[in-house]
């Protein structure tokens, strides 16, 4: 007991009820530094330790760090993700089924999109020499003039580009074909991969555009091919099989029909609702007197 070591310090009895002349096991025996002004030792010995508590309250920080900014990036990558890659400035605008949306583009041009649609911001908007969007699905646009700069606005689809002259127009895309129908001012139709001098339209008139025809009508009326802004779209002009293909598409089922029944059924008059489905069912039943039933996402 209270044996010393070379090194200046000993070892010392404590614990519970121990004391100098007690026996204890070595493991209630607690290190006592010091002896021969062993200062400078013993400073280092609590260096050592106190240098490898720093160390571990370095590594929790560390860790804490490394936690705050993965969390962080987390949600980045969260607020990327529901907003349709969206950074900064919006550059593609988005409907899911059933739904209507109205958008404003960083030049003030407003869009309304259909269900179903999407548009794609092209090119650099902010010099403005020319605005240029991609549209998938069926947009209204009342383009905004841009009279200092004569930025022109250009709209792309899978059929010829469009070059709105005007401020009002309605374009829908389908696949093989599109409609465009010019409320007010002037749109010059630009066929792809092709010779042909651009066409102008002019308002009233409506071009529908297909692989092998190509026809501009002036006997339409314009508040049909908006109707869809109200929640409706006509079935004035759709064959049966167009208007299955029109409900598959903007509510994003699946309509069986026998193929007999299909090419029995005639033309109707009339609109069918985009935002509800048994509405459309109820509307559906009326115009063409049969009978839906529905299993899951089909319609039979």
């Amino acid at each position: 007991n209270g044996e010393r070591f070379p090194n200046g310090g000993a070892w010392q009895p404590g614990g519970d009820g121990c004391d100098a002349s007690s026996t204890c096991s070595r493991t209630t025996l607690k290190w006592r530094p010091g002896g021969w002004g062993s200062e400078g030792r013993h400073k280092g010995f609590t260096s050592a330790n106190a240098k490898g508590q720093k160390g571990k309250r370095h590594w929790s920080l560390n860790s804490r760090i490394a936690i705050a900014a993965s969390f962080l990036l987390f949600i980045a990558g969260a607020a990327w993700f529901f907003t349709g890659g969206r950074w900064q400035e919006d550059r593609l605008y988005r409907t899911s089924y059933s739904e209507v949306a109205d958008y404003t583009l960083p030049d003030g041009t407003v869009v309304s999109l259909n269900a179903n649609s999407s548009l794609e911001l092209l090119g650099d908007w902010k010099k403005e020499q020319q605005r240029e969007v991609k549209l998938e699905g069926e947009a209204n646009f009342k383009v905004t003039k841009k009279e200092a700069t004569k930025a022109k606005f250009f709209v792309q689809t899978n059929g010829p580009d469009i070059e709105v002259l005007g401020t009002q127009c309605n374009v829908k895309t389908l696949e093989g074909r599109t409609l465009v129908m010019l409320e007010e001012g002037k749109i010059k139709l630009i066929a792809k991969n092709s010779v042909q001098e651009p066409k102008i339209m002019k308002e009233g008139q409506l071009a529908d555009y297909q692989p092998k025809k190509k026809l501009i009508r002036s006997d339409i009326e314009p508040a049909k091919y908006r109707l869809w802004l109200q929640g409706y779209f006509s079935v004035d002009e759709l064959s049966f099989s167009q208007v299955i293909e029109e409900v598959e598409r903007v509510y994003g089922v699946k309509v069986e029909v026998e193929a007999a029944k299909s090419q029995e059924r005639s033309a109707a008059k009339g609109a069918l609702p985009t935002q509800n489905l048994d509405e459309l069912k109820l509307t559906f039943e009326t115009l063409y007197n049969v009978a839906i039933t529905q299993k899951e996402d089909t319609l039979y």
